[in-house]
């Protein structure tokens, strides 16, 4: 019911921005990191209930992934839209983000999309690692109206295309 694994993502749009602080203390200026591009978007779950139960072991699933971040009012608050969740361009997580994210920042993107006849409800919460790696957890839950996968877990690493 809740495949989950790798996940191309392809940022796209407005090139959502990390800046990198000076991890060694030598006083340099922060360089900031242009992350748009193609990710590999690694979902491993670690607990899942209900009639999931067992996906622990599932192979990983492969979605091209597209996130747009566009800022709709001009005052540095960036509306974040994560899409194409197996492979259907409007299964599509949100969130949002505060001007020009930095090293340590979190991202969250919520939201619920249509899988496997029922409806699954998830939250990605990704920490900007890097200027190639974010890391991270999903909470996600599962339901068809009559079953359900409640409490779902999974951890995330996402780690760019070169």
């Amino acid at each position: 019911m809740r495949p989950h694994g790798l996940l191309l993502l392809t940022l796209s749009s407005f090139a959502l921005l990390a800046a990198c602080s000076d991890d060694n203390g030598d006083g340099n200026t922060p360089v900031t990191v242009d992350v748009s591009g193609s990710w590999n978007y690694r979902i491993d779950v670690t607990v899942a209930n209900g009639v999931c139960a067992g996906e622990e072991d599932a192979d990983p699933s492969t979605d091209l992934v597209t996130i747009v971040a566009i800022d709709p009012n001009g005052d540095g608050t960036y509306d974040v839209t994560a899409s194409g969740f197996l492979g259907d361009p409007t299964a599509e997580i949100t969130g949002t983000v505060t001007g020009v994210t930095q090293v340590g920042d979190q991202l969250t993107l919520t939201g619920s999309y249509p899988e496997d006849g029922g409806v699954t409800t998830t939250t990605h919460r990704l920490t900007i690692k890097s200027e190639t790696r974010l890391e991270g957890t999903e909470d996600w839950s599962w339901t068809n109206g009559t079953e359900s996968c409640p409490n779902g877990k999974a951890d995330v690493v996402v780690t760019k295309v070169p």
